[in-house]
């Protein structure tokens, strides 16, 4: 059984306090958004990490 490794940002939204995963492997977090919220400007990166599928 081949295993697959996903890389991923975990941001929290500091206007709504949502927590959200982003999964993918990249500098530029500038092109993140919150889902609920849709803004770009008060996101915390409060982790990142390989989730093993």
């Amino acid at each position: 059984m081949e295993k697959y490794l996903l890389k991923v940002h975990v941001y929290e939204c500091n206007d709504c306090d949502a927590i959200f995963a982003v999964d993918q492997d990249f500098e530029d977090h500038s092109a993140v958004q919150c889902p609920i919220c849709l803004t770009d400007r008060k996101l915390k990166d409060v982790s990142e990490g390989e989730i093993r599928i």
